[in-house]
């Protein structure tokens, strides 16, 4: 999940939250013994907090455990450790409740659905899932400072199959999630080979108002770097040029230093996309994902 918040004085505030389950036997393998490993979780928590120019990253791993790790079916809750999505809580509204903590900093936020999910098929893809591209927000952020109110957007995906193990694959992808305030979304992929043999390609599909799945023509899309960022682990394009169809775009980090030294190491963090779509004037907040660039 990732959301695109912000507190009562307009101070944007990133958050992401991603859990990874990698699955070791199958499920139907019959248990040698009892504390036989089946499932290992990794997960990423990423606040970025525009108040102080703060960023706050932690990766965990886990082995899958009733009730500390991993989807509790009974009730319906995603967990590691203290971070926790609840599917169903106890009074039956249509909401989901997102707990999580980095450091001494934690979160505790309300999700409700805005826009009905999309599938996604496993047609062309080894993969299948679903994903909420629109989801309002609301909560607390409690810090050394005090506790402070924030509201905003959310993008939640959920997806299984033969995905793509981060940081293993001869193919970095850098990805791009944009809600913009005329309720629509962008996605953007642009995928590359690590040994920068062929030309890049970008898939991009945008969200209407209603609900609606338009994909980008590729042929027409274009992804131009204007300025990198040198981090501790390498170079990083934080700032894009992008045209897509009608669509003309410039993406901006709401700081630099949102690089994290992970198993794999990224750049992950907010970013705010304004341009225009036709005559119409954008202007929008975003996830972008960056992999790959870090020095060998």
């Amino acid at each position: 999940m990732v959301a695109h918040l912000a507190d009562t004085n307009a101070v944007p505030l990133g958050v992401q939250l991603s859990l990874f389950r990698l699955g070791v036997l199958p499920p139907d393998t019959p248990a040698a013994e009892r504390f036989e490993p089946r499932d290992l979780y990794r997960g990423h928590m990423i606040l970025t907090d525009g108040a102080g120019n703060i960023v706050l990253a932690e990766e965990r791993f886990g082995r899958g455990l009733a009730r500390l790790v991993g989807f509790d079916e009974a009730n319906h809750e995603l967990r590691l450790d203290d971070w926790s999505i609840d599917f169903a809580p106890d009074d039956g509204e249509p909401r989901w409740q997102l707990r999580a903590s980095v450091g001494d900093t934690r979160l505790d936020l309300t999700v409700r659905p805005a826009k009905v999910p999309l599938s996604v098929d496993g047609e062309d893809v080894p993969f299948r899932g679903y994903s909420f591209s629109r989801l309002d927000v609301d909560g607390t952020l409690e810090t050394d400072d005090g506790e402070r109110a924030v509201s905003g957007d959310a993008w939640f995906e959920h997806l299984w199959g033969e995905l793509p193990v981060p940081g293993g694959s001869p193919v970095a992808s850098d990805r791009l999630q944009v809600q913009f305030d005329d309720d629509t979304e962008l996605a953007v992929i642009r995928s590359r080979r690590l040994d920068g043999r062929g030309a890049p390609t970008v898939e991009a599909f945008l969200i209407d108002a209603d609900g609606r799945t338009i994909p980008l023509a590729d042929g027409a899309a274009e992804v131009d770097f204007t300025r990198e960022w040198r981090g501790a682990e390498g170079s990083w394009p934080v700032e894009w040029e992008m045209r897509l169809d009608e669509f003309e775009l410039s993406v901006t980090p709401v700081m630099d230093g949102q690089e994290h030294a992970f198993a794999s190491p990224t750049w992950s963090g907010l970013v705010r996309v304004d341009g225009q779509r036709g005559d119409q004037e954008l202007t929008g907040m975003g996830t972008l994902q960056l992999s790959g660039y870090a020095a060998p």
